[in-house]
């Protein structure tokens, strides 16, 4: 979803700003995932993979988006999903300048 989310709004940008031609940065915790979004053959595990989910490979070997590995430590949102310690949530809301 975030990849087709990305394209769309990429598509939005080329039509205000011509010409402007950014590779998408999607980040990712997940390893398993980025491995199964770059490696576009075939496994017998991956099989269950609806062809909506392909949509990430095709986008990945056209070269619109590359995906990025983040530390699951780094992810900046954690404090608006996840219950955090109050030091890893005051760092978190810091990060995204939500201080008061």
């Amino acid at each position: 979803m975030a990849a087709s989310e990305a394209v769309w709004l990429k598509g939005i940008h080329q039509e205000l700003v011509p010409g402007a031609h950014e590779v998408l940065k999607i980040h990712c915790d997940n390893k398993v995932a980025i491995d199964l979004a770059r490696n576009p053959g075939y496994h017998p595990r991956t099989k269950h993979i609806s062809i909506q989910h392909h949509f990430i490979r095709d986008r990945i070997s056209a070269g619109d988006i590359h995906v990025e590995k983040v530390a699951s430590q780094d992810i900046s949102v954690d404090c608006l999903t996840k219950r955090l310690s109050k030091d890893a949530h005051n760092e978190c809301v810091s990060r995204l300048g939500l201080e008061c």
